[in-house]
């Protein structure tokens, strides 16, 4: 005997499962696929507009430029700022750095001349840049503080060198975990999907489950 709450839980099921099954798992993988594929896609167009932008500062600094290199620093930040997958790391302007440094050693050397010490910044290279060969970097720099600091100072008060502050020349940016752009937003509907995808698979187990462990009470 077929009790009457026996066949509609069954039938109300059935239903379920057929709901369910209405679209395949393998047409959501497919479109997960294409959404997976454009996010990709859209993410790298985001790298590669921030290393374009990071070109053009560095090139300005190569040249020397430092209006063009403020002006592409400042695009820079702008579009790393509202792009994800755009951390361009931390950027130097090693050149525009570098003749800042011997603007300060030249004008130091015309101020000192005459001192009985000798070119005490000089000495201080002298020690200093062995150790540091890769620029201007502020562990150099201390080391000259320190070469120069075991002389004994001159009546002038200027007659040790002051180089530039490094962290002046040093930028970082820092790109956004999401973004709301193409790239974003297909991130977004690539999650979604594969969220889908795995509660449809969990419900339709748990349906099936539960029908063939269905049983009348009699």
């Amino acid at each position: 005997m077929v009790y009457r709450g026996f066949v509609v839980g069954k039938n109300t099921i059935k239903k379920q499962l057929r709901r369910l099954s209405a679209l395949k798992t393998w047409q959501l993988l497919i479109l997960l696929f294409l959404v997976l594929f454009i996010a990709t896609t859209t993410l790298r167009i985001n790298n590669v507009g921030m290393v374009q932008r990071r070109a053009a500062v560095l090139e300005a600094d190569k040249n020397l430029d430092e209006e063009a290199a403020a002006r592409h620093l400042i695009a820079l930040k702008d579009y790393v700022n509202s792009h994800m997958n755009t951390d361009p790391g931390k950027i130097t302007l090693e050149h525009i750095l570098e003749r800042d440094n011997e603007k300060a050693i030249r004008e130091t050397e015309r101020k000192t001349r005459g001192n009985p010490n000798g070119n005490i910044f000089k000495k201080a290279e002298e020690v200093c840049r062995p150790r540091f060969k890769y620029g201007y970097s502020v562990a150099y720099q201390q080391c000259i503080i320190d070469e120069q600091n075991k002389y004994p100072t001159n009546e002038k008060l200027d007659d040790k060198v002051t180089l530039p502050i490094v962290e002046k020349y040093e930028y970082t940016f820092s790109a956004p975990t999401w973004s709301p752009d193409i790239a974003g937003w297909t991130v977004v509907v690539a999650i979604l999907l594969s969220l889908l995808i795995v509660i449809k698979i969990i419900f339709i187990s748990i349906l099936k489950l539960l029908l063939s462990r269905y049983r009348p009470k009699i």
